[in-house]
């Protein structure tokens, strides 16, 4: 087998890995919602953090079995905290615009991502791939601090629509 075939074959079962586990994340996530019930924020938060330590470690990686390891674990958290975000913008979203807002979360993540890799790559080019991994992983890490705020407010709101269902119950 010449060099390039087995770059291929190596490309090939790197990304067929990545599928893998992202099949596997799916899945881990139902057993990660018994696990703490029902809060999907929480699920997001745990899988968010799990994303980031992974891409942490990985920024930090020589050896090219270990980092590819990684790789998928990054995989993995990213499709465990997929289905509960998308469950949890499904749950709140009023039916009427669901539709519409479900489409600006997408293309405001792929506008991320598109910005993200843009100046990642930049800053790349100017370090090191490693330190920005560094980066992107410590910001998956703080940002996912957002989703406690996010499971506060969802239970600021559900008390408010009790409150207000009671005081109909009594008209």
């Amino acid at each position: 087998m010449n060099d390039q075939n087995r770059n291929n074959l190596m490309f090939g079962v790197i990304e067929g890995g990545s599928f893998a586990v992202g099949i596997l994340g799916n899945q881990f996530s139902i057993i990660l919602k018994r696990w703490l019930g029902k809060s999907l924020a929480w699920m997001c938060l745990l899988s968010q953090i799990f994303c980031g330590l992974s891409i942490l470690i990985l920024a930090s990686q020589s050896h090219l079995l270990i980092g590819i390891g990684f790789y998928w674990l990054v995989g993995f958290g990213i499709s465990t905290h997929d289905s509960p975000h998308m469950a949890l913008l499904n749950n709140e979203i009023p039916a009427d615009q669901r539709s519409a807002m479900l489409s600006i979360n997408s293309m405001v993540s792929y506008m991320g991502v598109i910005i993200g890799s843009l100046l990642l790559g930049y800053l790349a080019d100017i370090y090191s791939i490693g330190l920005v991994w560094s980066i992107d992983g410590l910001l998956l890490v703080i940002s996912a601090i957002l989703y406690i705020k996010i499971e506060s407010v969802l239970k600021l709101s559900r008390a408010s629509k009790q409150e207000i269902q009671k005081e109909e119950a009594y008209v």
